[in-house]
């Protein structure tokens, strides 16, 4: 080759060469960058980092190509007439495909390292509320004389108060003369919520008011493993006449469990 051609292929190596340079300088100016503006950044197969030695790889195997072809052209016919002839014979051509193609492969090499970015789990003790509500089912429950049933807006200020809950438990017993589990403490605070629409005079033969029953069923379901505050809210319309409630309540105190209560009834109702 002349000496000419000969600058020019050792022009468009030399190119090559620096290209590869620069391009892994900016990658691992901005892997730094990232990861110090952004600590979570990390690389999750960071194992997998011999995959970026492709692209440089197939830069030394493109240049020493490209220099055999040059030299192998020039042999055969005047370089200028090719590149006029044929488009495609144009070295600056070739070079920038091989650009492209190469800065693909290494963006796809890139992407074997898994880079991601997000929060990190953390694993944390909550301890939370268990709550257990209480609700008086018997028939007298269904006296309107506060603007619609007892038993209708004991059910909606259970609505309101499992409603606000965020992460919390809550279960629900129903009680008259007796009392019983109707749903078990659980984090599902919509399965809470279709038991409570089901719930009617009916779902307790036996008529009365055991609040003390009651309180003893809502103890019994909480965990006493369970670290999270404990609480037995009971939404009742009557007196007790089955059993010592003051004593049960006392009972939870001592345990730790609070134990509220909430009257449905007016004045007027009694």
């Amino acid at each position: 080759m002349t000496t000419s051609k000969t600058y020019r292929v050792f022009s468009h190596i030399t190119g090559l060469v620096l290209f590869e340079l620069g391009f892994w300088a900016m990658v691992a100016g901005l892997y730094f960058l990232v990861h110090t503006a952004a600590p979570q950044f990390e690389l999750h197969f960071p194992q997998a980092w011999p995959a970026l030695l492709v692209a440089p790889a197939a830069m030394l195997l493109f240049a020493r190509h490209y220099r055999w072809k040059q030299r192998r052209m020039s042999k055969a016919v005047d370089l200028a007439l090719a590149e006029t002839l044929w488009p495609s014979a144009r070295p600056r051509r070739s070079v920038w495909k091989f650009i492209l193609w190469r800065t693909g492969l290494a963006i796809m090499a890139m992407g074997m390292l898994a880079p991601k970015m997000g929060t990190r789990l953390k694993e944390v003790e909550a301890k939370g509320v268990d709550i257990m509500v209480a609700l008086d089912v018997s028939r007298s429950m269904l006296t309107e004389d506060l603007g619609m049933s007892r038993l209708d807006l004991a059910k909606r200020t259970i609505e309101r108060v499992v409603g606000k809950l965020d992460g919390d438990r809550a279960g629900l017993v129903v009680f008259a003369g007796d009392a019983y589990v109707q749903a078990p403490l659980t984090l599902d605070l919509a399965a809470v919520k279709l038991f409570l629409d089901a719930i009617g005079p009916e779902a307790m033969p036996v008529q009365g008011t055991a609040i003390g029953t009651a309180i003893e069923q809502c103890v019994a379901s909480f965990d006493p493993e369970s670290q999270a505050s404990k609480v037995v809210l009971i939404l009742t319309d009557g007196e007790n006449h089955e059993d010592d409630a003051l004593a049960r309540a006392d009972e939870a105190a001592a345990a730790g469990i609070k134990v509220h209560a909430a009257g449905m009834a007016s004045e007027a109702g009694g």
